[in-house]
């Protein structure tokens, strides 16, 4: 069992969907144009401050996959990622990169209904609180300077 169920099933638990991060970026367009809190997981546990966790980043979006802007461009957070569109995506795809090199196995797993009528954004805040008060930091990839 991966240890984030372990830590915050009550906040963690409302993440229903998952899927290969390198498999969800080429398929992209197949995913749901939807809007949710995720999650960035390696099948490893890692050290993560004061103790070890395999949950290496929490964001939002407000497209998921398959949606297109007014040009009929493919504009969602997958696809940002697989082409690097911006500073972000290029050093999140570079840190997943390292993880990859090393062997490790990278899953996305998403949330379409927070908790408690919170917004995504709200949602990836709490997570975020809550795992710094776990682990007296932030998850690797939501730390980097």
């Amino acid at each position: 069992m991966l240890l984030w169920l372990l830590i915050s099933a009550d906040l963690t638990g409302y993440f229903k969907d998952k899927m290969g991060f390198n498999t969800a970026m080429e398929s992209s367009k197949e995913t749901p144009d939807i809007s949710v809190a995720y999650m960035l997981v390696i099948d490893i546990l890692i050290p993560a401050g004061k103790e070890r966790s395999d949950i290496v980043y929490f964001g939002k979006a407000d497209h998921l996959g398959s949606h297109l802007d007014r040009s009929g461009t493919e504009s969602n957070r997958l696809a940002d990622y697989r082409t690097r569109v911006d500073e972000h995506a290029k050093n999140l795809r570079k840190d997943l990169a390292d993880l990859e090199d090393q062997g490790r196995t990278i899953t996305i797993y998403w949330c379409v209904n927070p908790p408690d009528g919170l917004t995504n954004v709200g949602y990836k805040s709490k997570l975020l609180k809550e795992f710094r008060v776990q682990h007296g930091c932030y998850p690797k990839l939501n730390r980097r300077g």
